[in-house]
């Protein structure tokens, strides 16, 4: 297949997801196998990355997200660019989506498991089954990653009173 217009597919994982997911990593495993190059936007801080300023990511922020898409497509503008999203992954491409309409370089995209009214999606993971299953290991993960980058965020805010949030 030509390089020039072998089809590219961005990964976005969820909240503590990075490019090292197994089911990202299956993901590309089947891409791969269609013909597909692909690319994974991991999140600022993410996939053993430090930050360099103090800010993170959040799905209604796609700035990152821009850059990253703009970047890949001008490395391949006449490969079809596609992308898909796995929980805020997929809510991190849709804002985007929905936020630069038509003008996006995307010819397809597609999300997996988004949580579509996100205040009944914080609830149902507080149900005990759903913690032990999901809620706790995305707590674990997101208290680990605040902690790593602590020391970015200690002159701005008050850090202790942030990870009482996880007790």
């Amino acid at each position: 297949m030509d390089a020039s217009t072998r089809p590219t597919i961005l990964l976005l994982p969820g909240l503590t997801g990075t490019s090292k997911e197994s089911y990202i990593l299956h993901m590309i495993h089947l891409s791969e196998e269609l013909g597909y190059r692909c690319v994974v936007f991991n999140n600022r801080g993410m996939a053993g990355e430090n930050l360099l300023t103090p800010r993170t990511y959040c799905c209604a922020n796609t700035e990152d997200l821009e850059t990253v898409i703009h970047h890949v497509h001008s490395l391949y503008p006449s490969a079809p660019f596609l992308a898909a999203g796995v929980s805020m992954g997929g809510m991190l491409l849709l804002n985007y989506l929905g936020k630069i309409g038509p003008k996006t370089p995307l010819k397809a995209a597609a999300t997996f498991s988004v949580g579509w009214n996100i205040f009944a999606c914080s609830e149902s993971l507080e149900k005990p089954l759903n913690w032990l299953l999901f809620n706790y290991y995305l707590t674990t993960c997101l208290q680990s990653s605040v902690n790593k980058h602590r020391h970015m965020f200690v002159k701005l805010i008050d850090m202790d009173h942030v990870m009482k949030l996880f007790q």
